[in-house]
């Protein structure tokens, strides 16, 4: 269910991050600084939902916000650009948000399943060509929406929270630059197949490392969060970093190799999620919110970038900063070494 979940929501950014920069940027003609405070006011809302999870518990709020989330990214299917696209696109990023907050407010376990929906969202943007759905054949998409939509709201609405105490993993605090990483480098299919030499075989790598990802968020040690974390940034430095080549004359390519060092960060990202859902902060409760504004942030810096001269911040050096603050959220974590209790068995459930 998160899993899917967590597909809607990266695909409501696909589309809003393209409308916010197309319509109300207007292609670059709106100051930088008037579209980051417009996009920041949207992402506010989410510290709204934060008391009312705490008042009336998080699943209430999570199965709302799921479904006014699917019905407003099905409306965009129906929208053909301009400023409608754009503000529904707005709501419903609004309600990916509460969802997104709301489930961290529920105390399902969460750490296989949010990785398990960045895969499903790679792969799914990898098989589609790199297009989102917003931009197939009208009934193309719809069958991809509408059966994916199905499904999440049907196991949203059956599912049986935990009987236990809600913890609050620390999850929820490096999702934000973990979301920002793998939308810009370890989830984005495109750099794979632009890589200089490499067009046929990197997609397939890539897919397989989110494939290997998933298991992967549930092995433990106190080896797994500093390997997560090495290859995190391998990968940042190997796909992202390096000076990108040339191939049959056209330059700008990702480097040769890049699916590679992608496949690592990939596996870095299975391994510090499943890490952080394993450790628990008694004061990451507005985390949620907190974390998806550091997204934006990450976000707008590294875009930013191509039209404002921000010298220290060149090429993906963006992405570093990316990695460190998900590095110092975790070892800070690691230092206090709270970790989660054990999910407990659903009420009524049957001894084994």
């Amino acid at each position: 269910m998160i899993a899917l979940g967590i597909v809607f929501l990266v695909d409501i950014l696909r589309v809003w991050l393209p409308s916010l920069i197309t319509v109300y940027g207007d292609a670059g003609a709106t100051p930088a600084e008037q579209l980051g405070l417009f996009a920041i006011a949207w992402f506010a809302v989410a510290f709204v939902v934060v008391p009312l999870c705490r008042r009336i518990g998080g699943r209430p709020v999570a199965v709302l916000a799921g479904v006014a989330m699917v019905l407003l990214r099905l409306w965009l299917q129906f929208t053909d650009g301009g400023d409608t696209q754009l503000y529904v696109a707005c709501v419903a990023l609004v309600a990916a948000l509460c969802w997104f907050v709301g489930v961290a407010h529920t105390g399902w376990p969460a750490g296989t399943g949010v990785v398990a929906g960045l895969a499903i969202a790679t792969s799914l943007h990898a098989g589609l060509g790199t297009l989102d759905p917003m931009w197939l054949a009208q009934w193309r998409g719809w069958a991809v929406l509408g059966t994916l939509g199905v499904v999440f709201v049907g196991t949203q609405v059956w599912i049986q929270g935990p009987t236990r105490e809600v913890h609050r993993p620390v999850l929820w605090a490096v999702f934000g630059p973990v979301l920002f990483l793998t939308g810009v480098l370890f989830g984005n299919p495109g750099v794979s197949h632009a890589a200089a030499g490499e067009p046929r075989w990197g997609v397939p790598v890539l897919v397989a490392a989110w494939a290997l990802a998933v298991p992967a968020t549930r092995v433990r040690g106190p080896w797994v969060l500093p390997l997560g974390l090495a290859l995190l940034v391998a990968g940042v430095i190997g796909a992202g970093y390096v000076q990108t080549g040339a191939h049959d004359g056209i330059v700008g390519l990702a480097p040769s190799g890049a699916a590679a060092w992608q496949a690592l960060g990939v596996l870095g990202v299975g391994l510090v999620l499943g890490d952080a859902a394993n450790r628990e902060r008694p004061d990451v409760r507005w985390a949620p919110a907190w974390t998806m504004v550091g997204f934006f942030a990450l976000t707008f810096l590294h875009y930013a970038r191509y039209d404002i001269e921000i010298g220290f911040l060149a090429r993906g050096r963006v992405l570093l900063v990316g990695v460190l603050a998900l590095a110092a959220v975790l070892v800070l974590a690691a230092v206090r070494d709270h970790r989660a209790p054990p999910a407990a068995e659903p009420a009524g459930g049957v001894e084994p």
